[in-house]
Protein backbone atom coordinates (compact mmCIF):
# COMPACT_ATOMS: atom_id res chain seq x y z
CA UNK A 1 0.00 0.00 0.00
CA UNK A 2 1.36 3.38 -0.96
CA UNK A 3 0.44 6.51 0.96
CA UNK A 4 1.28 9.92 -0.45
CA UNK A 5 1.40 12.76 2.00
CA UNK A 6 1.25 16.35 0.86
CA UNK A 7 2.34 19.63 2.32
CA UNK A 8 1.15 23.07 1.31
CA UNK A 9 3.77 25.79 1.04
CA UNK A 10 3.60 29.57 0.83
CA UNK A 11 5.70 31.49 -1.69
CA UNK A 12 7.29 34.03 0.62
CA UNK A 13 9.79 35.55 -1.76
CA UNK A 14 12.04 35.11 -4.75
CA UNK A 15 15.53 35.85 -5.91
CA UNK A 16 15.87 37.87 -9.09
CA UNK A 17 17.27 36.54 -12.32
CA UNK A 18 18.07 38.53 -15.44
CA UNK A 19 14.46 38.98 -16.65
CA UNK A 20 12.28 37.03 -14.20
CA UNK A 21 12.86 35.29 -10.88
CA UNK A 22 15.80 32.98 -10.37
CA UNK A 23 14.41 30.98 -7.42
CA UNK A 24 11.26 30.85 -5.33
CA UNK A 25 11.55 30.87 -1.53
CA UNK A 26 9.01 28.70 0.31
CA UNK A 27 7.71 28.62 3.85
CA UNK A 28 5.02 27.09 6.04
CA UNK A 29 2.99 28.67 8.80
CA UNK A 30 3.74 27.32 12.27
CA UNK A 31 2.06 28.91 15.29
CA UNK A 32 1.16 31.99 13.26
CA UNK A 33 4.69 32.60 11.94
CA UNK A 34 5.95 32.00 8.42
CA UNK A 35 8.92 29.63 8.70
CA UNK A 36 11.46 29.23 5.88
CA UNK A 37 11.69 25.68 4.53
CA UNK A 38 13.44 25.79 1.15
CA UNK A 39 14.06 27.53 -2.13
CA UNK A 40 13.95 26.06 -5.61
CA UNK A 41 14.98 26.98 -9.11
CA UNK A 42 13.66 23.78 -10.69
CA UNK A 43 10.45 22.98 -12.49
CA UNK A 44 9.81 26.19 -14.41
CA UNK A 45 10.08 26.54 -18.16
CA UNK A 46 10.48 30.08 -19.56
CA UNK A 47 6.79 30.81 -20.34
CA UNK A 48 5.32 29.75 -16.96
CA UNK A 49 8.24 31.42 -15.17
CA UNK A 50 7.48 34.74 -16.91
CA UNK A 51 3.72 34.42 -16.26
CA UNK A 52 4.30 33.76 -12.55
CA UNK A 53 6.76 36.64 -12.32
CA UNK A 54 4.14 39.01 -13.78
CA UNK A 55 1.70 37.91 -11.05
CA UNK A 56 4.24 38.96 -8.42
CA UNK A 57 4.33 42.55 -9.70
CA UNK A 58 2.97 44.92 -7.07
CA UNK A 59 3.08 42.37 -4.24
CA UNK A 60 6.49 43.45 -2.94
CA UNK A 61 6.93 44.20 0.76
CA UNK A 62 9.90 45.86 2.45
CA UNK A 63 10.35 43.46 5.36
CA UNK A 64 11.24 39.79 5.38
CA UNK A 65 8.11 37.69 5.97
CA UNK A 66 10.07 34.76 7.44
CA UNK A 67 10.66 34.38 11.16
CA UNK A 68 13.72 32.17 10.66
CA UNK A 69 15.41 33.02 7.35
CA UNK A 70 18.92 31.51 7.42
CA UNK A 71 21.94 33.76 7.09
CA UNK A 72 23.69 33.82 3.71
CA UNK A 73 26.62 31.43 3.49
CA UNK A 74 29.21 30.48 0.93
CA UNK A 75 27.74 28.80 -2.10
CA UNK A 76 29.08 25.85 -4.00
CA UNK A 77 31.56 28.05 -5.86
CA UNK A 78 32.09 30.59 -3.08
CA UNK A 79 29.72 33.29 -4.34
CA UNK A 80 27.47 33.20 -1.27
CA UNK A 81 23.74 32.74 -0.95
CA UNK A 82 21.74 35.69 -2.34
CA UNK A 83 19.17 37.37 -0.10
CA UNK A 84 15.72 37.18 -1.69
CA UNK A 85 13.80 40.30 -2.66
CA UNK A 86 10.47 39.79 -1.00
CA UNK A 87 7.49 39.27 -3.21
CA UNK A 88 4.89 38.09 -0.76
CA UNK A 89 2.21 36.07 -2.52
CA UNK A 90 0.58 34.97 0.70
CA UNK A 91 -1.14 38.22 1.71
Amino acid sequence: MRVNRGQEFVIGGCTHGTTTFDALVFGVYEQGKLMYVARTRNGFTPAPRAALFRKFTGLEIAECPFANLPQPRGGRWGQGSPRPRWRNASR
